[in-house]
């Protein structure tokens, strides 16, 4: 947790009063072990366009707030049973209101509340392209509460491929990167929260050109297995058909005599 103005956010910009009026509760993006490259941990810090509210959240997902004031560790629960301590911030763990106490020692600066909800649907987030090949692509998810809003948190999901064979799924949180290995349509699903939702892709994966020069694989080569014809361009009797095969150099010459061979 942030423990006050240092915060990344600017607080005169965004977030809300507390109750008391002595200071402002926001919400704090980019996680721990965020990498800007990638989607957030948390959707709402990838989709909100309005930064002057602190989102509801899903139940049971992470999320950080602070306080524009310095504070003794920074806003913590009223009631610790409701409320549990992650590496990614709070997770509460029902559905309802929970106050957040900031104090600077044994004084209380300012308290605010924080609505959890739970999932009511999920979204790909960016759908992205819906061909992938063989380079890893990314696919995010976004919870939704019951009237489409996007929930702040940082959910947890688990993702499967309808044919592993075809497509390979790895995964963090809210977020998976998948590989194409071999041609074919799957569709992917997301599992979060108790909540489902399915793409369609369609994986084009190249196959790799046949290297002549390759001595672990297939060769080609014009005296392996290679009928040669040689004589004036028909089959006649001025014509001779020679075979070559194993071992190099033996030739079993077929002499034509006046009619064909």
């Amino acid at each position: 947790m942030s423990t006050g103005g240092s915060g990344s956010c600017d607080p005169s910009a965004i977030g809300e009063a507390g109750a008391l009026g002595r200071g402002r509760f926001y919400y704090v993006c980019g996680g721990v072990d965020a990498d800007t490259s990638h989607p957030d941990p948390d959707a709402w810090c990838d989709t909100a366009v309005d930064r002057t509210i602190v989102p509801d959240v899903a139940v049971a997902a992470p999320f950080r707030i602070a306080i524009d004031q310095d504070s003794s560790g920074g806003p913590q629960p009223a009631v610790p049973a409701l409320a549990q301590s992650t590496p990614q911030g709070w997770a509460l763990v029902q559905a309802g209101w929970l106050g957040f106490i900031a104090s600077s020692g044994a004084d209380v600066i300012d308290f605010f509340h924080v609505r959890a909800q739970p999932v009511a649907s999920l979204a790909y987030q960016e759908p992205g392209p819906k061909v992938v090949d063989g380079t890893p692509t990314l696919f995010a998810v976004v919870p939704r509460d019951g009237t489409g809003a996007t929930l702040g948190g940082a959910i947890a999901c688990v993702f499967s491929a309808s044919d592993p064979a075809v497509l390979a799924v790895t995964s963090t949180g809210r977020v998976a990167s998948v590989v194409g290995l071999a041609t074919g349509d799957v569709t992917l699903t997301a599992s979060c929260a108790g909540q489902h939702v399915q793409t369609s892709l369609h994986v084009d994966f190249p196959m790799a050109p046949l290297d002549a020069s390759d001595d672990d694989g297939a060769q080609a080569s014009p005296s392996d297995g290679a009928f040669d014809a040689t004589g004036d361009g028909a089959l006649d009797g001025d014509t001779d058909v020679s075979v070559d095969g194993e071992p190099d150099g033996f030739s079993n010459a077929l002499p034509g005599d006046g009619g064909e061979n």
